[in-house]
């Protein structure tokens, strides 16, 4: 059975909470120490722990599948970006998840810019991970709650996106500014 390393930025958190209550809610994956996502209330690194040590042990298990889901705030992550690394390492099976309109897997790293990535912003790209991965690993279990579990996050999506001024100016822009004075 799969282990679920939900990597994502702290930013994203809402779009990821709502990720795991669809998976709890539509899929037969526990709600316990099968997926693990240190945004979630339980699974969160507490005071005084090593951080970087137990991310090492969550993606140490070999059956570790790591859920990455991308945007502009976890491209500018030095943690998820590091997280990611571990798991191409490590072998594990990466599922690009993109979770903002427009993005490309380009903006990434030419590591990861031809892994075949889906869309969470539709229900195309949630069935292709339910059917490619989850139901593999559970194969006699009911999904009769899928698609109203879907349609649901579907729909409360754009209200759990973030929509933040960026702090980065890209370089064509800055040196457009220079040459203009």
């Amino acid at each position: 059975m799969y282990k679920y390393f939900i990597s994502h930025s702290s930013k994203d958190a809402k779009v990821v909470k709502a990720f795991i209550k669809m998976l709890n809610t539509g899929t037969p994956i526990p709600n316990d120490d099968t997926i693990f996502c240190t945004s979630r209330k339980g699974d969160d690194i507490t005071c005084g722990q090593d951080f970087v040590a137990e991310l090492h042990e969550k993606l140490s298990d070999e059956n570790t599948v790591i859920i990455a889901f991308f945007s502009q705030h976890y491209v500018d992550s030095t943690v998820c970006m590091a997280e990611l690394g571990a798991g191409w390492i490590l072998k594990h099976k990466i599922i690009p998840y993109i979770i903002e309109d427009g993005f490309a897997f380009n903006k990434t790293s030419a590591l990861y810019e031809h892994i075949q990535g889906i869309s969470a912003l539709n229900k195309e790209g949630l069935n292709k991970f339910i059917d490619d991965v989850v139901k593999k690993d559970y194969p006699d279990c009911s999904f009769n709650k899928w698609e109203e579990s879907r349609d649901e996050f579907l729909a409360n999506l754009p209200h759990l996106r973030t929509k933040e001024t960026p702090n980065k100016v890209p370089y064509a822009d800055y040196d457009n500014v220079l040459t203009e004075n």
